[in-house]
């Protein structure tokens, strides 16, 4: 957990957002394509 937060603290925020809003459409994308089924 500590190594994972010092990591964080490298990466800027920015990417983490992206990474984050990245992460989120893929549950919509998984959700949708499960309700088509």
């Amino acid at each position: 957990m500590i190594g994972a937060v010092e990591n964080s603290k490298k990466v800027p925020l920015k990417s983490h957002i992206s990474s984050l809003y990245r992460a989120i459409g893929h549950l919509q994308q998984c959700q949708t394509l499960w309700f088509v089924k």
